[in-house]
């Protein structure tokens, strides 16, 4: 089709691929795994319960986001 040949043989293109797609996977997997224990360590990942139990909404911002008589 007028393009350029590969260097190398198809399954061996094939497996630098998926070389490359392991690389990337392991490295996503590290940085946010890194992430994640760091936004742990500085400000937690959980509200308290009676946050939870109030409203979120509420917790945060001071009002109410659906104003429901239950």
């Amino acid at each position: 089709v007028g393009g350029v040949s590969l260097s190398r043989p198809v399954f061996d293109q094939f497996l630098v691929q998926l070389q490359g797609i392991a690389v990337v996977g392991l490295w996503s997997f590290v940085v946010t795994f890194v992430i994640v224990k760091l936004v742990q360590r500085l400000v937690g990942l959980r509200t308290s319960r009676e946050d939870e139990i109030q409203g979120l909404d509420f917790a945060c911002h001071g009002e109410a986001g659906y104003h429901t008589n239950i």
